[in-house]
Order: structure tokens, then sequence, then C-alpha cells
């Protein structure tokens, strides 16, 4: 059930982690309104899955579904993420420190384009995170566009295909 929100502004990050869980749907905060996000598509499950497959190859710590603390009226769950060397999760919290993350990977669905392209990545780049990697379909072929953080901008530095990353033809 959604209960009304805490404040006049909207909802807070306290109000999101208090609700009662609604299998199947995941939720995150913008300035306090509070977005429903839709299930992964099969295609988008299969990208995650072979970028989380490669970067473990790395021998990078990666996860899914990883809440990241921005403020009391944002919350985002990106579709992956990459720790620092020699970082961990800390353990029962549902926010991790942003401090933690070394790259935020979002797959772009249909659901989630404008929020992919144009919202998190300011988010993310207020929070100081390194990298930004944003997976598109370009004709028929996932394609992973690398952001890194410069003067509290993602400036884009390389583009590789998914395939390519995992070593497929």
């Amino acid at each position: 059930m959604l209960d009304r929100p805490s404040s006049a502004t909207g909802y807070t990050v306290a109000d999101l982690l208090a609700m009662d869980d609604i299998e199947g749907v995941r939720f995150e905060l913008h300035e306090g309104m509070l977005l429903v996000v839709p299930p992964p598509l099969s295609e988008h499950q299969e990208a995650e899955s072979d970028l989380q497959f490669y970067l473990r190859s790395q021998r990078r710590r990666v996860y899914a579904n990883v809440g990241v603390m921005v403020d009391d009226v944002n919350y985002r769950i990106p579709d992956l993420v990459v720790l620092k060397k020699g970082e961990v999760l800390v353990p029962k919290v549902y926010q991790q420190p942003p401090s933690i993350i070394d790259i935020a990977i979002e797959i772009v669905s249909p659901t989630s384009r404008t929020q992919d392209r144009m919202i998190k990545p300011l988010v993310y780049a207020r929070v100081g995170i390194p990298q930004y990697w944003l997976v598109e379909e370009l004709s028929g072929e996932r394609i992973v566009i690398m952001h890194e953080l410069q003067g509290g901008k993602y400036v884009r530095t390389g583009e590789t295909s998914v395939k390519e990353m995992v070593g497929e033809d």
C-alpha cells in the first residue's frame, strides 16, 4: 500500500523504505516524486547478465539492484554497480554510499529512456560516481557508451558492443 508522503514537498527516502513491498515492482525517488520502475524485458536481462559475466571476468565486484544514497528526496537503483577496488557493500542497509561505487550502469529500456539518458547521469555525477555506462540498442546490437566524470560532468570516453566485451562474434 502506498501511504501519503510525509512531506509537503513529496516522498522522502524514509517514506519509501517504510512502504510495504509490492512484488515485481521497484520504486525510485526523484526530487520527492515516486517513480515506478517496471520489471526489465528479457533483452534487458540478457544484457545485464552479459555485463555481469564480463565484469566478473575482469575480477570486478558487480551487483544488480543496489540502492544508492543520494539525499533525503532522491533514491536511485542502477541496473548494475561496480565497486571501487577494495570496497565492499555495506551490510544490512538499503542505500549504499556512492563513495564505494566506481561505475553506475543503466540499460536503456523503452520506459526508461529519459531517466537513463538525461536525469540519472546528472544525479550520479552530483554524488561523484566516477564512471557512467549507458547501454543502448543500436541497429539491433547492444552498445555500451562509457563516460567518465570530469569537472562535475560525464564526458563520453568510448563505446563498444556487449558482444565484443563478452567475446561473442
